[in-house]
């Protein structure tokens, strides 16, 4: 789970096969605001609202917003 204000993460996965039959283990990296107790994730509010701003936001499928700046 990720604060909605996180704006870095990565993941990974690892296919492992050992006596007892394959799994996947996976793994995610989450950058700053982490999660506290009683502090709410994200903002309410309408998707893409908070799209606006100095760098290159954009809305992705109306839902989402897009904050990488190349």
């Amino acid at each position: 789970m990720a604060n909605g204000a996180t704006t870095k993460f990565g993941c990974a996965f690892y296919v492992c096969f050992d006596s007892l039959g394959p799994f996947v283990s996976y793994v995610c990296s989450y950058g700053t605001p982490h999660i506290s107790v009683g502090v709410p994730l994200y903002t309410v509010g309408e998707p893409c609202s908070a799209c606006g701003g100095t760098h290159d936001k954009r809305c992705l499928g109306g839902v989402v917003c897009n904050n990488t700046v190349l």
